[in-house]
């Protein structure tokens, strides 16, 4: 849920127009498979005339607006796309990528702290002198864009006394998604005015870049966001970042976005494979939209993470959210903190 916002008018009638069959669904499943086709940044990986075949039989065989949509959704099955999505009557249908079963069952406690926790972000002073920031999922309502970011700020500016305050601890493991802008802007502090990311295609040209300025993101110059910049300034404080498997799409984004910034340590397991790349909002109807994975998230540098955030130091399981000084990751992150001096 995150990048572009961008309204697409179809000329023809909301129906199936190069597919033949069933053509009474009101979804545009032929035009939202050429967008695929054409658009995905994944395009290249895959061989079209086989999936082409694929689509069509199963279109041939629907029998309502939600089969159409499973047909879509295993084109995004083809392509190993599990950051795209489409949304249909406020019902969100994407792949889900569930081969590893053993990691998905060690990951389960991890997984419904994710639910209880989502959209709560919670702070906390450790060892009076370390400010801890859970970030989970944050609300992805396009008209809360502003206040959550601003939520994020002041949550951040009450430690705004580095006379106290050596460092912080970000924790991304419980960020499944979300709103991308929110987080970003939120961190502002922290991340500091300039360039954080890029966007390439998979040929690595460059499509756009995202900045923050006065504290809002802007891609390409265009403001995600309108919050008041905070008046403290973080830029140079050790942070450390907690990763895990789960973090993923706004939280992927927000990981990405503090590699190379100055004083910063990843700790943990690598983020969720497939959410390193950056998706475009299509309205296709006041019901039906569609999320596509269209380029990649860059780094500061212009690096490209194919797929996933990698931790500096990997740190697996031991998560304890509910007694933070015994949790493994944090235990690191502190040691590592203890290590730095602010510049």
């Amino acid at each position: 849920m995150k990048i572009h916002f961008i309204l697409f008018f179809f000329i023809t009638t909301l129906c199936c127009t190069a597919v033949t069959g069933n053509s009474q669904w009101r979804i545009p499943a032929d035009s939202i498979y050429q967008l695929i086709k054409k658009n995905s940044v994944f395009k290249s990986n895959v061989n079209w005339s086989s999936i082409d075949a694929r689509f069509e039989s199963c279109f041939l065989s629907t029998l309502n607006n939600e089969d159409v949509i499973k047909c879509l959704v295993n084109v995004f099955k083809e392509l190993d796309d599990v950051n795209s999505s489409i949304i249909y009557k406020n019902q969100s249908f994407a792949y889900h990528n569930h081969s590893n079963q053993d990691s998905l069952l060690w990951l389960n406690p991890l997984r419904e702290k994710c639910k209880s926790e989502k959209g709560k972000i919670k702070t906390q002073l450790l060892k009076d002198k370390y400010a801890y920031i859970v970030i989970p999922e944050l609300n992805s309502n396009k008209n809360e864009i502003n206040k959550i970011a601003q939520i994020l700020s002041d949550s951040i500016a009450r430690y705004n006394d580095t006379k106290v305050v050596k460092g912080f601890i970000i924790d991304l493991r419980l960020n499944t998604g979300g709103q991308m802008a929110s987080c970003l802007a939120g961190l502002h502090s922290l991340l500091g005015n300039g360039l954080i990311c890029n966007e390439k295609d998979e040929n690595e040209k460059k499509l756009s870049s995202w900045s923050l300025d006065g504290g809002n993101l802007s891609i390409q110059g265009v403001k995600q966001t309108t919050i008041k910049e905070s008046s403290i300034k973080l830029d140079q404080i050790p942070v450390a970042l907690l990763i895990s498997p789960l973090t993923e799409a706004a939280g992927t984004a927000a990981a990405i976005a503090f590699r190379y910034r100055p004083n910063t340590y990843f700790i943990g397991e690598a983020t969720a494979e497939g959410f390193t790349t950056s998706t475009t909002r299509r309205e296709i109807s006041n019901e039906l939209t569609l999320n596509l994975s269209e380029s990649y998230i860059t780094d500061r540098k212009g690096h490209i993470y194919p797929k996933h955030v990698p931790a500096d130091i990997q740190v697996q399981g031991g998560d304890n959210f509910d007694n933070l000084l015994q949790d493994y990751k944090i235990r690191t992150a502190i040691r590592w903190l203890e290590r730095k001096k602010i510049k």
